[in-house]
């Protein structure tokens, strides 16, 4: 798991991505204004309800260690690269992530939406054809 940082210094939004690295596939995401435990815990229950996981990797952030979601959690770097990768799709794809932002909108209803697209498009395309 890991967190995407966007907006201005003054008004922060963070993207927390839950990854399933077997299927290389984002399974599911907050979006919140802090990063603090109470942001990542909706996210870490959702997780804990819909899968049986047996081990979770994330970076060496305090919060992931204050909700046990997996059998067994590793605190390492070297296995969240696949985060950071869909991290890097999220700001190519999503012109709203640029580091240079000043065209787009940055309300918070619009990036969650703009990211629940970005990861479902295989779906949407589906209904369409």
């Amino acid at each position: 798991m890991s967190y995407l940082a966007t907006a201005k210094k003054t008004n922060k939004v963070y993207v927390w991505l839950a990854v399933d690295r077997d299927r290389s596939k984002v399974v599911d995401f907050e979006v919140t204004e802090t990063r603090d435990f109470s942001a990542y815990l909706p996210l870490a229950l959702r997780l804990d309800s819909s899968y049986e996981i047996e081990i979770s990797c994330s970076d060496h952030y305090d919060v992931y260690g204050g909700y046990k979601i997996a059998k067994s959690h590793y605190f390492t770097k070297k296995e969240t690269s696949l985060v950071e990768s869909f991290n890097s799709l999220l700001r190519h794809y999503l012109a709203r992530f640029n580091r240079k932002t000043k065209r787009y909108s940055k309300a918070f209803d619009m990036i969650y939406n703009s990211i629940l697209l970005l990861f479902n498009k295989d779906i949407i395309i589906s209904i369409f054809n």
